[in-house]
């Protein structure tokens, strides 16, 4: 919708409609392009005004996860399972950043494995794991973030980071539900 009405406003400049003298006697192709753009346009209205307001309470969902893990500790890993955009941590961001660093990317994931040693993003779609960094999960207390918390997700992700992690070592407690994202901790015996 917001992409539409510049288009539009240059199509009518262009083509002079915005002067009465052209649009009495403008050509029957002109007047029909012209009038399917204004019909597009006035459909699309409703569907970008709905869209505006589900980002709007997207939005407010995220601040209340961002507001919660403001309280985690700083000395903490991290484990991010998500496949949605919203992800309430800078790192998920930064994940995809490195894709588009082209030639640089190498060094760029050198510097983020400074800044974000221990944390992890495992990907559902593919079962892999990515990270920065060259560490060892166990040190700190471990969180894992799911965008749709599962049980089952989160004792998948631990897994496929922690491959040797027994059942004492990793049993994972919900701490946050919001809707359907969830943060769960890591119970270990090892800290």
């Amino acid at each position: 919708v917001i992409l539409m009405i510049p288009v539009l406003i240059v199509f009518l400049v262009k083509e002079g409609y915005f002067f009465p003298r052209k649009l009495l006697v403008g050509k029957t192709k002109d007047h029909l392009i012209a009038g399917i753009l204004l019909l597009l346009l006035i459909r699309a209205i409703p569907h970008g005004l709905n869209c505006a307001e589900t980002l709007q309470k997207d939005r407010e969902k995220q601040e209340v996860t961002q507001a919660f893990v403001r309280s985690l500790p700083a000395q903490r890993e991290l484990i991010i399972s998500s496949q949605a955009y919203g992800a309430p941590f800078s790192e998920y961001a930064l994940a995809y950043s490195v894709s588009w660093a082209g030639p640089e990317g190498e060094e760029y994931q050198n510097i983020l494995g400074r800044y974000f040693p221990t944390t992890w993003q495992y990907f559902t779609w593919d079962k892999r794991v990515r990270k920065w960094a060259n560490g060892e999960l166990g040190v700190n207390p471990i969180y894992i973030y799911m965008d749709k918390w599962s049980e089952d997700g989160a004792n998948e992700a631990l897994k496929a980071v922690k491959p040797d992690l027994n059942e004492a070592e990793g049993k994972i407690r919900l701490l946050f539900l919001n809707e359907e994202e969830g943060i769960g901790r890591v119970d270990s015996v090892r800290y």
